[in-house]
């Protein structure tokens, strides 16, 4: 007789969400009418004057308005649930892309 399965047994498989798409260096999220649309290609002096410490919603925003402040009225208009499903979903593709997180990309160490 087999054991019995452990939980960590049960893999889940993460589906991505059809929101967001990436398109070459842009990663597009569309949601009840907006389009947010975020670069996955990042400068350092950008990265250099956020505190990524604090990624609650208001982090997450600072974060976005500082690399596409062009998108700030979209993220207005979006619900914070659909926003923070978007940053989460952007932040996979920017590491799938880069094959780094943003911090380490950034050059800092935890």
């Amino acid at each position: 007789m087999p054991a019995p399965r452990k939980p960590q047994d049960h893999k889940t498989k993460t589906v991505p969400d059809p929101r967001g798409k990436v398109a070459g260096k842009v990663f597009t999220w569309t949601d009840d009418g907006n389009v947010l649309t975020i670069p996955l290609r990042i400068r350092m002096k950008v990265l250099r004057t956020m505190n990524q410490d604090e990624l609650d919603a208001a982090g997450m925003f600072a974060m976005i308005e500082a690399i596409a402040p062009d998108q700030t009225e979209v993220i207005d208009e979006m619900d914070v649930n659909s926003f923070v499903a978007a940053f989460t979903a952007w932040q996979s593709a920017y590491n799938t892309t880069t094959g780094a997180t943003l911090g380490e990309s950034s050059g800092s160490s935890t």
